[in-house]
């Protein structure tokens, strides 16, 4: 916007008071041979002579530093003093619609950003379907099965060792322990890397 437009649209005005429009005669006749804007505009408020006019103040300015030598005493605030000073409303200028559109462009175009940015991460988490429960504790059981089963079974060749052990060498009189536990030992680690070869297949399909 043009700033002497905006300045214009922005002045402030005065109520003609007696001093005031004492002030404008007297500069209307000091000056009577000019022509200037200025004093063309204080003639038609001069002329108006209405109760409560209101004067733009740059006139009332204008007036004040033209005045006539006997008035020279007299200081601004002393002319304005029994006057209102009326200022305009101010009217914020009218925004381009291209500058709206882009601006709201873009601000949404942030939204989305920022929303993908706090929402990233949440499509990793697994959700779980009707049922999905189910079936993991059906896994989860079947797992703890095998498990128990694949020590009852390395036990079972352990213990089935030792006391085979045991029977074969009763007669003998001997002392038989370490061959016994050799030879559960022996037994149960060959049906455990079995069973354990077995189980890692079975997770593997």
């Amino acid at each position: 916007m043009d700033p002497f437009h905006f300045r214009y649209r922005m002045e402030p005005k005065v109520k003609v008071t007696e001093r005031i429009r004492e002030i404008l005669q007297d500069v209307t006749e000091k000056l009577n041979t000019d022509t200037t804007n200025e004093i063309e505009e204080i003639k038609t408020y001069i002329i108006k002579n209405e109760k409560n006019t209101e004067i733009p103040f740059k006139l009332v300015h204008f007036a004040y530093k033209n005045r006539k030598p006997e008035k020279c005493s007299l200081y601004l605030n002393e002319l304005l003093e029994d006057s209102d000073l009326i200022l305009k409303e101010y009217i914020p200028p009218t925004r381009n619609p291209e500058l709206e559109a882009r601006i709201k462009k873009l601000k949404t175009q942030q939204e989305n950003k920022d929303y993908k940015k706090m929402t990233k991460n949440v499509g990793t988490f697994k959700v779980h379907e009707p049922g999905s429960i189910g079936k993991e504790l059906k896994t989860l059981n079947n797992q703890m099965i095998g498990v128990f089963n694949f020590v009852l079974t390395v036990g079972g060749a352990f213990v089935f060792g030792y006391m085979a052990t045991k029977y074969a060498f009763a007669d003998s009189g001997q002392d038989s322990f370490p061959l016994q536990l050799m030879s559960g030992l022996v037994l149960g680690t060959i049906v455990f890397f079995a069973d354990l070869y077995f189980l890692v297949k079975e997770d593997m399909r």
